[in-house]
């Protein structure tokens, strides 16, 4: 699976590969400073919001994580400094290009 810097997630984010219903991610995060953040985000609709016909790419089970705010839309952890990784079995099949993963700081991604 794929590795993201620091550049590719801060701001809009980059976007999240395929994942599988039922299958385990487990993602990676270095985190070199006192305080960032990550963040899955299904894509907005025109108007910016979350809709009836949005995807619901964060339903699912995380686990292995902490201070975890989470919606069927969206979902950001607080980062640690140092190591952070955490588990997502997706409830369905998410279209890569219907979610972002986003960051703070001088984090690095890693997803397997």
């Amino acid at each position: 699976m794929p590795s993201y810097t620091s550049t590719q997630l801060n701001g809009t984010g980059s976007l999240a590969p395929n994942l599988t219903k039922g299958t385990t991610y487990t993602f990676s995060i270095n985190n070199p400073i006192n305080s960032a953040y990550f963040t899955l985000e299904t894509v907005r609709n025109t108007q910016g919001i979350y809709d009836v016909n949005s995807p619901k790419n964060i339903s699912g089970s995380f686990a292995n994580i902490f201070n975890l705010v989470q919606s069927d839309y969206i979902a950001s952890v607080a980062l640690v400094s140092g190591s952070n990784s955490f588990t997502f079995v997706p409830s369905t099949n998410v279209v890569g290009t219907t979610l972002y993963m986003k960051g703070t700081g001088d984090i690095t991604l890693t997803i397997s």
